[in-house]
């Protein structure tokens, strides 16, 4: 069975989380959200419904997790309609292939998949990356091999599929 996670934003990704059969092993991909850029003089890119919705498999996916879009400190007006388009796009490509969802909170899955582990950092940013390499140490959460740090993009997609293991009953 296949467990996903998915950060929702125009920059974040999607994890699949798949138990190989008789081991104890995982295997692991990811896939940036699909987006375009709008227009040539700007950094602005808009969703690619289609793509999006190839993402997700069609068949032996036990759990999808979405993470509620809210927003963080001066995000304003355009950022607060970007990501309520986001996870309204991601639902309606859930439920459109009948695949379960849920859609939770950052402070609630966090909160359970760091419970019981010590944190050496206090900046959220860098808490879902180190936990992430603490529970997959072998998988590699860099947007390409040229990049130098982690993304938190990758990691929370990552720990949001975890959680939907979890909470599917696995623990």
């Amino acid at each position: 069975m296949r467990y996903l996670g998915i950060d929702t934003g125009k920059g974040g990704y999607v994890a699949i989380l798949e138990e190989i059969q008789m081991t104890t092993k995982w295997r692991i991909d990811f896939y940036p959200c699909p987006t375009v850029r709008v227009g040539t003089k700007t950094n602005k890119r808009d969703y690619l419904e289609r793509e999006m919705a190839n993402l997700i498999p069609d068949k032996d996916v036990a759990m999808v997790i979405l993470e509620k879009g809210i927003l963080m400190g001066k995000e304003g007006i355009s950022s607060a309609q970007s990501i309520g388009i986001g996870e309204g796009i991601w639902r309606g490509i859930l439920a459109s292939k009948g695949v379960p969802y849920m859609v939770i909170h950052p402070l609630i899955w966090k909160k359970e998949i760091m419970k019981g582990m010590a944190i050496t950092t206090k900046d959220p940013t860098q808490r879902s990356i180190q936990m992430a390499q603490r529970l997959f140490p072998d998988v590699d959460l860099r947007v390409s091999e040229r990049c130098r740090k982690p993304s938190k993009d990758k990691a929370d997609a990552l720990l949001l599929a975890l959680y939907g293991y979890r909470i599917g009953g696995q623990k």
